[in-house]
């Protein structure tokens, strides 16, 4: 039974008569009626009723008429994560039904060999399996909230108040008295970072670390670390040089890139003696259609096993010593960074020699706008209606969490309510004028005008933050050069207005 007492909705998704009706004869002669099922043939409908209402368990054949293999699980488990499936599979495909169950799914059922007992047993299991998974990120999420809560604003408020001191605002500061608030600074600013790499790694395991991929020059943002970290570097005697290639166009969280490089830059300085060099780069990746940023210093370096795990969870390097006074955080920086850039799309390594420095490196997607069209299923298309949903205006004055809030909830209300033929293409627009989500269809253009303005019109994080959502859809039709052309054209048409609508509001420069 589930939780209220009320039998589990089992949605069955089979195209074969005979398999479907063999399930459901099993479930329907489980002891106190144990199931309720609902069946579809199609992963189009599968995904359509998933929609709709929430199911307990999903029996899930991984051959459809509109899907096969691992990719229908993948569409599945995309569409709705938190989902208990229990595949069905033939005896020759299980090793793929292995992978999905490695993938996250429950369990797997073998057809020709499922009895009452085995099925029913399998199905129940995953469903308390998903409700144990669930109560077990309920609990980390009120960790999160603990923390967040009873552990940094106190230091906040600790910190604030021995900077007071320190400048004089309760009276003259002795000599002393100055460095003992300095001292109390920096182990306040080392404990803030230690909460936060908590929060961090909690959100990372909780599935709740969000990376929002958009265009960005990573040259740029490079360039801005190396130059925000500067003073620090000159400070411990170190050289902070930069370089890189200009214009480097990347589709990653620019947020999260920063993180991942002032994380690497801390950790070269804390590590390389006065007197050595940190360099932090931005180049052509090994790969194609990607770019890599490094940062490398001239310190110990790592011996073979350190730099083996390195990245792993809680692994602090014993093989190496910080140049400095500094004290070890909690081994989460690293890993954090590991699940930044594995979630970006890129990978992370180190290449090391003990002795001559370290070089951390990644990669990020190197933006492409035929790649992200192609990626969306209309690079093939010989006419397409281009939506153009304005979030917020460019003077929005939203705080970046919020507006980041925004962004995510409607791009995930505008996935879910999307069509055959439609796809919403990830965000393109440059930092600071951000805020514009775009709709392709190959539908008719003034109807998907109708139904988006609809569809968001009850978005309560709209509501909630007092916006209202402006839709815009353009014709578009293959050129001399494509239709992808056409929109790429018509999108930066948008961008442009966008920054120049922030730059009459005083938003850029």
């Amino acid at each position: 039974m589930s939780d209220n007492g009320e039998p589990i909705k089992v949605l069955l998704i089979e195209d074969d008569l005979v398999s479907a009706k063999l399930v459901q004869a099993l479930l329907a002669a489980a002891k106190d009626r144990l199931f309720t099922v609902a069946w579809v043939q199609t992963l189009k409908a599968a995904l359509e009723c998933l929609d709709a209402e929430s199911f307990g368990v999903v029996v899930l054949d991984l051959n459809l008429p509109d899907s096969s293999g691992l990719a229908t699980f993948t569409r599945l488990i995309e569409a709705v994560p938190d989902a208990a499936i229990v595949l069905m599979t033939h005896l020759d495909d299980e090793e793929t039904a292995l992978k999905a169950v490695q993938g996250g799914a429950q369990d797997y059922l073998i057809k020709g060999a499922m009895d009452a007992h085995g099925i029913v047993r399998s199905l129940r299991y995953a469903y308390e399996r998903r409700r144990a998974r669930a109560e077990s990120e309920r609990i980390k999420e009120e960790f999160l909230h603990h923390v967040s809560h009873e552990l940094r604003s106190p230091l906040t408020a600790v910190y604030q108040a021995v900077q007071l001191i320190a400048s004089g605002v309760g009276g003259d500061a002795r000599p002393e008295l100055k460095r003992l608030c300095a001292i109390a600074s920096r182990n306040a600013e080392h404990l803030r970072a230690m909460v936060e790499d908590l929060l961090e790694a909690t959100r990372a395991e909780t599935g709740k670390l969000i990376v929002e991929p958009r265009r960005m020059d990573a040259s740029l943002l490079a360039a801005e670390v190396a130059a925000e970290k500067r003073l620090a570097a000159n400070e411990r005697g170190v050289s902070l040089v930069c370089e890189g290639v200009p214009g480097a166009a990347a589709f990653a969280d620019p947020v999260r890139v920063r993180q991942v490089l002032m994380n690497f830059v801390d950790n070269a300085l804390k590590f390389t003696p006065s007197g050595g060099t940190v360099r932090v780069d931005c180049l052509p990746a090994p790969e194609p259609g990607a770019l890599m940023l490094a940062v490398t210093d001239s310190g110990p370096g790592l011996p073979p096993e350190d730099a083996r795990r390195i990245f792993d969870r809680l692994y602090q390097a014993s093989g190496v010593k910080p140049a400095s006074s500094e004290r070890k955080g909690l081994g989460l920086g690293l890993y954090i960074c590991r699940e930044i850039v594995i979630r970006s799309g890129g990978r992370i390594w180190v290449e090391t020699e003990q002795g001559k420095g370290a070089s951390f490196r990644f990669t990020v997607p190197a933006f492409s706008f035929a790649g992200l069209a192609g990626s969306a299923g209309i690079a093939a298309a010989p006419r397409l209606s281009a939506a153009f949903v304005e979030l917020y205006p460019a003077a929005h004055g939203l705080a970046e969490s919020s507006s980041r809030t925004v962004r995510l909830e409607c791009a995930a209300q505008l996935r879910r309510a999307a069509r055959e033929g439609e796809a919403l293409l990830p965000e393109m627009a440059p930092p600071r004028v951000e805020g514009v989500l775009v709709m392709v269809s190959t539908g008719e253009a003034k109807a998907l005008q109708e139904r988006l303005a609809a569809q968001l019109s009850g978005v309560r994080v709209l509501e909630r933050n007092r916006l209202k959502a402006k839709v815009e859809v353009e014709e578009l039709s293959a050129g001399s050069d494509g239709v992808v052309a056409a929109l790429e054209a018509a999108v930066e048409r948008r961008m442009l207005a966008r920054v120049e609508a922030a730059r009459k509001a005083g938003v850029i420069a």
